[in-house]
């Protein structure tokens, strides 16, 4: 019969394995066109729907582009972006659903 510590010891040490899985990411760059000056973030399931956690800043090579480059696990998300507070979906993106207000989010499936 085992013992509660030996127990213990074997949970932790498979514990220890699973820890050590590598889960693989994605670099996904989100950019959109919004006025100088804006206020750009990019909220989605990735981020819990968060407006302002995210922020895209102006790029330096193309006035009026916002981007921000993020590294994202696989699978599916959905996602828009809020600009100066109207959340939008993304124009560039061809994949959208309809949510539970009845607006756009744009889908992104990283594999």
């Amino acid at each position: 019969m085992e013992t509660s510590a030996s127990l213990e010891r074997r949970i932790a040490a498979k514990a220890d394995k699973v820890s050590k899985v590598r889960i693989r990411k994605r670099r996904i760059r989100f950019t959109v066109d919004a006025s100088p000056g804006s206020d750009v973030s990019v909220v989605g399931s990735f981020n819990g729907w968060t407006a302002g956690r995210h922020p895209l800043h102006p790029t330096t090579d193309e006035p009026g582009v916002f981007d921000r480059t993020w590294l994202l696990p696989t699978g599916r998300y959905e996602y828009k972006f809020v600009i100066d507070g109207e959340w939008s979906a993304d124009p560039s993106c061809p994949r959208w659903v309809v949510n539970e207000f009845e607006t756009l989010n744009s889908v992104l499936e990283i594999s």
